[in-house]
This record gives structure tokens, C-alpha cells and sequence, in this order.
């Protein structure tokens, strides 16, 4: 079997085994969010953290498996907004895609953020080696504005680069090999450490009680976030109902893997560990540049990604509604012309509206990637712009994604598969209640945890200002 992507232009074979998708799965997933971990659980304490690590693992392969079922129920949906749209009609896929894009756009400001600090830990370790620490324009050049903006200029290539199936391999690679690196470094040197003498860590929830535990429920969340790619990758399966087996495989992974960093690094630091943990982990100098430097890589490699997916997406938007006007334009010069001959207008005009419905004319969209290519560069500027400006507005780490993971991810993750299965699934009396009570939860958790991640924010600024050097 093969399907037509709208947006590569592109034949996709569906013929992807289910240990492969897992390891597609993990590479989707294993990335920055594990990085906030260690202090997500300083956050909560040792019981609250791994309760939560429990939850949160439990709750994302249940959704997940939603999604399967959700695409065994409506074959012909390819992405999430599809799902959408046979669940609560256009207005559903407008709610679906605009969340996707907001979400899109703010993790590209968290890989923006992240490899910023990356490289700043680079060359301030660098200097260190070099004996430079006092030389002014290398001082200048790490502070975090001047890193962003460099971070801005390596990016800007790669968001150029618009066959990304070309290039989507090689960079998975990279990035999973890179934050596997990162991780193994830093187990090994926090374990040869014998600093966890004298760290204090909480059994109970520590720092500020329940906006405590909220935020680092939010990285969390974050870091089991990657259902908005579930669907496709569920198309592209062998067997679509094998699916369970690779989210069974992916979340086993990802738990442990979370675990350890998230345990160790808790235990080793102490309640005042800060995000990304690679900025504070290590001491020897030469090893934290290595490490760094390969977070450096991992983020760029999977900011590429993102930027790829993002800029497509706004160009095709863009391409669809001027191509919509354009039609309607047409249709009307067109109306207006038979009317002056007495020539009745209304199927023509019935035609034109069924020609522009959104959900066939976006599925159909291939004819009008030729029409916006001209606009990548241009996209591709604003959204490094704006990833660059709320970077160095919002330079923090885990507070970004406790930010992110209250909007986004749960919606992605909890909100939009609840919501879809009770409206398209034929549920059992107790699956359905089980959904109802999860959904309100995580309705309560939108408007909670966004609430706590600005306080956050706020509270923060107050240590600093905007375009700051060093981050608080």
C-alpha cells in the first residue's frame, strides 16, 4: 500500500514494523524533556516524583493506544486534525491545528532556549581551558543574547532545507546518539562524585508545596509529549494493530531511562538542581564542554525538525488561503458576469463553496506547494525571529516547558484523545465514565499549570531582565 503525503509530496510505503516505530517513538520523545527531570523531581519529592513518572508513563501509553483506536476507527484520517474534523466537524480541525501550531512554534523556542545555554556552556568552558576568562569579547560573546543569536544563525540553513526525508534519518541519528551520550556522561560522573555527601533531597514535595509539585508535574507531561505524530506514525505501520506492541516497548524505555536521570541526578544535586541538568552535573571542565557540545548538536539536529515541520506547515496555510481568495475572487467575477446575462449563478456558486471546503481542499494541498515555496525563506525568518525574541524574553529552561507542557502537551497528549474517543469510540459504561473524570482533570490541569508556569516566569524576571547575560 502506499499513500500520497500532501506535505512532502511524497510516496510513503506502508510497510514499517512495530519495533521500528517504537525506535521511532523513542527518538521522538527521548530528547529535552529528560533534561528538567532531576529538578522536576526536586519539585515534587522522591514519593510525588516517582508517583508522578508512574502516572504520566501509564496515562500516555493508555492515550497513545487511544489514537490507535481512533485510527482504526476513522481509516482515512492521516493526521491528528483529521481525527478533529470526524469528531466535531471544521471547528474541530481549526482547534486541532491551531493548538498544533502554537505548540510547534513554542518547542522550537524551547530548542532555541536550550541550545543556547548549550553553546554558552561550550565556549565559557572553552575560555576556562584556554585561560581567556577575562578577554571582554569572549566574556560578551557568552552571554545568553549572543548565544541565541548564533544558535539563530546555524539554524538558518537547515530551516532552509525543504525535502527533510532526504535528511530525517542521518539527523534522528544524530540527536538520539548525542542524547544518549549526554546522559551516559553524566550518570558516570555524578556516580564516580562523592558530592551526594551532605546534599539534602525531600521525601515530600520541597521548594514551594503544590505550585511546586505542579510545575515539575509539567515537565513531566513534557517529557512523555509526542502523540501530535501518533497517527501518521500509525499509517505507515505494517500492521496497525501491533501498534501497542511499539508503545509498550517505547514507554519501558522511556521510564527507566527517566528514572535513573531523573533519581540520580536528584540524589547527586540536591533540591537546588537546576535545568538542564548538563549545565550543572559535571565538573571537570573538558567533559562538560563535551557534553554540552553535544547537547549543542542534539538540539540543532532536532530544532531542524521541527523548523521543517513548522515552516511546511505555514506555507501550505499560507498557499491555502490565498489559493481559497483567489477562487473566490474568481468565482465572483465570474457570477457577477452571468448575472448581468440573466443566467441563473446558484450551482455555480453551491460548487465554488464545495470546491473550497477546508478539510478536502488541505488534504488535496500538493498543488499548492509549488504556489508557496517562495514564501520558505521569508517564513522561515519570522519563525526563527520570533523563536530568537521569546528566547531571550523567557530564557528558562524547564519553566518554558512546564509552560509548554500545560498548553500543548496536554492537549496533544490527554485533552484531544479523550475528547475524540468519547465522540467516536463505542466505549464500555466504565472506560467511558473513567474518560470523562480523566478529561475534566485535564482541563483543571490546563488552566492550573499555565497559571503556575507564568508565576514562575514572573517570579523570575524579578532576579533579571529581559536580554539578561546570565540566567537566574
Amino acid at each position: 500500500a502506499c499513500v500520497c503525503t500532501c506535505s512532502l509530496g511524497r510516496c510513503v510505503t506502508m510497510n514499517t514494523p512495530w519495533y521500528r516505530t517504537s525506535n521511532l517513538l523513542i527518538a521522538s520523545m527521548l530528547g529535552a524533556g529528560v533534561l528538567s527531570l532531576p529538578e522536576a523531581i526536586a519539585d515534587s519529592g522522591w514519593i510525588m516524583g516517582y508517583a508522578l513518572l508512574v502516572l504520566c508513563c501509564l496515562g500516555s501509553g493508555y492515550t497513545s493506544v487511544l489514537l490507535s483506536r481512533l485510527k482504526g476507527a476513522v481509516p482515512s484520517a492521516v493526521i491528528l486534525s483529521d481525527l478533529g474534523e470526524a469528531a466535531y466537524g471544521k471547528k474541530g480541525r481549526l482547534v486541532v491545528t491551531a493548538v498544533q501550531y502554537v505548540y510547534m512554534g513554542s518547542v522550537c523556542v524551547v530548542f532555541q532556549v536550550g541550545s543556547a545555554i548549550a553553546l554558552q556552556q561550550v565556549l565559557r568552558g572553552v575560555m576556562r581551558l584556554t585561560h581567556h576568562t577575562h578577554t571582554h569579547w569572549l566574556h560578551d560573546l557568552s552571554c545568553f543574547p549572543w548565544t541565541s543569536a548564533l544558535v539563530t544563525l546555524v539554524c538558518f540553513p537547515l530551516s532552509l532545507i525543504r525535502t527533510l526525508h532526504d535528511i530525517a534519518g542521518p539527523l534522528s541519528i544524530l540527536g538520539i546518539s548525542t542524547i544518549i551520550f549526554c546522559l551516559v556522561v553524566i550518570l558516570v560522573e555524578l556516580l564516580k562524585d562523592e558530592r551526594a555527601e551532605g546534599i539534602e533531597t525531600d521525601l515530600q514535595p520541597g521548594k514551594h508545596g503544590f505550585a511546586s509539585v505542579l510545575d515539575g508535574f509539567m515537565d513531566i507531561v513534557f517529557a512523555y509529549g509526542g502523540q501530535e505524530l501518533m497517527v501518521e506514525m500509525i499509517g505507515e505501520m505494517k500492521q496497525p494493530s501491533h501498534f501497542w506492541r511499539s508503545i509498550t516497548l517505547a514507554m519501558v524505555v522511556l521510564f527507566t531511562s527517566y528514572s535513573v536521570v531523573g533519581g540520580v541526578g536528584y540524589y547527586y544535586l540536591g533540591r537546588d538542581v537546576t535545568s538542564p541538568v548538563t549545565s550543572v552535573a559535571i565538573d571537570s571542565t573538558k567533559w562538560n564542554v563535551a557534553v554540552n557540545a553535544a547537547l549543542f548538536l542534539h538540539l540543532c539536529s532536532s530544532y531542524a525538525i521541527e523548523l521543517n515541520v513548522i515552516i511546511n506547515a505555514k506555507c501550505r496555510a499560507a498557499a491555502f488561503v490565498s489559493q481559497r481568495f483567489s477562487h473566490r475572487f474568481a468565482a465572483r467575477k465570474k457570477t457577477d458576469v452571468l448575472s448581468g446575462e440573466g443566467i441563473d449563478t446558484a450551482p455555480l456558486i453551491q460548487k465554488q463553496v464545495a470546491e473550497s471546503d477546508f478539510g478536502e481542499e488541505q488534504r488535496a494541498s500538493h498543488s499548492s506547494i509549488k504556489h508557496s515555496n517562495f514564501l520558505w525563506i521569508p517564513v522561515a525568518l519570522l519563525t526563527l525571529t520570533y523563536s530568537y525574541l521569546i528566547s531571550v524574553l523567557i530564557p528558562f529552561f524547564s519553566d518554558l516547558q512546564a509552560l509548554i507542557g500545560a498548553f500543548g502537551t496536554t492537549a496533544t497528549t490527554y485533552t484531544f484523545p479523550i475528547a475524540f474517543a468519547l465522540q467516536l469510540l463505542d466505549l464500555k459504561r466504565g472506560e467511558k465514565t473513567l474518560l470523562q473524570v480523566f478529561l475534566g482533570i485535564a482541563l483543571v490541569l490546563h488552566v492550573l499549570g499555565m497559571y503556575s508556569a507564568v508565576s514562575d516566569i514572573i517570579s523570575k524576571w524579578q532576579g533579571g531582565t529581559p536580554f539578561m547575560c546570565d540566567i537566574p
